[in-house]
């Protein structure tokens, strides 16, 4: 439940930040087409429109965040490399903090939290009001890893950006 309020107060700073942009005079609108979030959960296609999900830059910490219905996924990097385009995985070998998990209404899944979970995030490009990667991961139930894991795959977004 926790991490639930979180994805949605992360998803309201998003919106807020989208919509009160302190440059209301810009000639770019920032417009939601072409935006998408997507991803097989355990072999059955998921996707997601804007409002549903969004992504937050905020000093060297990256978010990508989404809720549709019970699914609930947050992609986080803390410690970025540069601007942030790179790969990362998960279990790291570096510096940087990588989180990804799923939530159903039920269970917490977390890659990096059971022994065989593993995963990985990969942002291609960013700009000031655009990011695009991929990713995926075999996430472990975080109340019980003997219990079977969620294997997201073929995972990519395409997300209007807030940056702080």
């Amino acid at each position: 439940m926790k991490n639930c309020k979180t994805i949605f107060a992360i998803l309201f700073i998003i919106l807020l930040s989208i919509s009160c942009s302190n440059d209301d005079n810009d000639s770019t609108p920032l417009t939601t087409e072409g935006k998408f979030f997507k991803a097989k959960i355990d072999g059955v296609q998921f996707s997601a429109t804007v409002p549903e999900f969004g992504a937050t830059k905020s000093g060297n910490t990256i978010i990508i965040a989404c809720v549709q219905g019970i699914h609930k996924f947050q992609l986080k990097i803390n410690n970025i490399i540069d601007n942030g385009v790179g790969s990362y995985s998960v279990p790291t070998t570096t510096t940087n903090d990588i989180v990804l998990t799923y939530e159903n209404d039920v269970t917490v899944y977390k890659a990096g939290d059971c022994d065989d979970s593993i995963g990985f995030l990969t942002i291609s490009s960013i700009t000031a009001n655009e990011i695009t990667g991929a990713f995926g991961y075999r996430g472990g139930n975080t109340s019980d890893c003997s219990q079977p894991n969620i294997n997201i795959t073929e995972g990519a977004f395409k997300a209007i950006l807030a940056s702080n």
